[in-house]
């Protein structure tokens, strides 16, 4: 009896050691940033325009704008409530929460207990205690929001039985918008999304190579690229509440270009769906715009910048996209009311389907202008003004609390064909800048 008790305690011990060694460092703000507890609103989420998909554009929070070249330290700082009937202290607009489902023990709290500790979210997804007290490792979720202008690299990707296959991308914002202090590089955002959803089944020749890239392959395919993203914005507070795009419904990426300048090649994908990894419950969907009420559909876009200097653009024939969804279409490409180029898809309703689109973007620039008959089409009108509450409802949830990540990918193994390029493949004279 004693030597059970005596392993007892080990495994115990063992345990709580698996679960202390998952926790992340606890980030501390340092310098001239004021520190906190911090104002009810300093974790609101502020913008002042808004992309083609009528999201945020480079959203920054209230911390930020009050305190240029700062990032809010939410970790520290903020009191943290354990279900969506709790305020979160330091943001009036009250973000979702997104946790896995645990058997509860006494008070309220998660069953992490000697044997319990075999439930991986006891060791992969633990609490754990800031300055303001205990943070639980769920996501905090805000609302769907892009960002452009900004250059994005590879973090990493592991597709073996022990990790989540989840692939993680780091972007750098403009002047480090939307970033928090538990963000790696500072200033960054941490892109996300499930490659079960995504990339295995992307077909478009970059992402298949990709794909089967080693890690030095993939660090060298996107070294801190071009980019724009579009995603599920939050912080993930399973480590140190960094921000986080998760899913990500959209991303463009610059992945070549000649050595004259005047040829870029761009890979990309859309989907209006994804999950929120392994510490998350629920399937996301993203409504786009101009939906078609008789069927659900509705028009993404594509943002790829303007090339300074030059005077128009065309969509090379090599230029190749793919889908898994018959009804998906190229609509058409404009001219972004914020800068750049948009490529302009309509996709079907999430639930039809789990459409996805994934792409070769070859471009050509030029310094001439080209016949007037080819020219751009108009910029489309965006909302001057839009309210947080109006963005939120643009995405909803269904649960999956057995969080299998497999219920949800029944049409991930349809036939997957070429999609038609729009008819109109030759832009001229859109603007260059992209409005912070």
């Amino acid at each position: 009896m004693k030597r059970l008790s005596v392993l007892v305690l080990l495994l115990t011990f063992a345990g709580v050691v698996a679960v202390t060694a998952q926790a992340p460092a606890v980030p501390q703000n340092k310098g001239r940033c004021p520190s906190g507890p911090y104002e009810s609103t300093d974790m609101d989420l502020q913008w002042s325009s808004v992309d083609a998909n009528a999201l945020p554009l480079n959203a920054r929070w209230q911390y930020q704008i009050a305190n240029p070249g700062c990032h809010p330290d939410p970790f520290n700082f903020c009191s943290w409530p354990k279900d969506d009937s709790q305020p979160l202290s330091c943001s009036t607009q009250g973000p979702e929460i997104n946790g896995r489902q645990l058997p509860v023990g006494r008070h309220g709290l998660p069953k992490c207990t000697l044997f319990s500790r075999m439930n991986t979210f006891c060791w992969a997804c633990p609490e754990t205690s800031g300055e303001g007290g205990s943070v639980p490792g769920v996501h905090f979720n805000w609302a769907p929001a892009s960002y452009q202008g900004g250059s994005i690299r590879f973090g990493s990707y592991k597709s073996d039985f022990v990790h989540d296959k989840d692939v993680n991308l780091e972007y750098q914002p403009q002047e480090g918008a939307g970033s928090t202090q538990g963000d790696e590089p500072p200033g960054s955002l941490h892109l996300e999304f499930y490659s079960r959803e995504s990339l295995v089944y992307f077909r478009s020749p970059w992402w298949e190579r990709f794909n089967g890239m080693n890690r030095e392959g993939r660090r060298q395919a996107l070294p801190g690229s071009p980019s724009s993203v579009t995603g599920l914005l939050g912080l993930d507070c399973e480590h140190g509440c960094k921000t986080e795009l998760h899913p990500v419904f959209i991303l463009s990426a610059r992945v070549s270009e000649s050595k004259d300048g005047l040829s870029e090649h761009w890979a990309f994908f859309v989907r209006n769906w994804g999950d929120e990894g392994y510490c998350g419950s629920k399937l996301y969907f993203l409504e786009g715009t101009d939906r078609n009420e008789s069927d659900g559909s509705s028009v993404y876009a594509v943002n790829i910048p303007w090339k300074s200097g030059m005077t128009s653009v065309q969509l090379a024939p090599r230029t190749t996209v793919m889908s898994n969804h018959p009804a998906v279409q190229f609509v058409s490409i404009t001219c972004a009311a914020q800068g750049g180029v948009d490529l302009l898809f309509r996709l079907p309703a999430a639930s039809s389907g789990y459409p996805r689109v994934d792409g070769d973007l070859e471009l050509h620039w030029s310094k001439v202008s080209l016949p007037a008959s080819r020219s751009a089409i108009s910029t489309p009108d965006l909302p001057k003004d839009i309210e947080f509450k109006d963005v939120r409802r643009r995405t909803f949830w269904v649960s999956d609390p057995t969080n299998a990540r497999g219920s949800h990918e029944i049409s991930r193994k349809d036939d997957i064909h070429p999609v038609s390029l729009p008819s109109l493949s030759v832009l001229e004279q859109c603007a260059e800048s992209v409005q912070k």
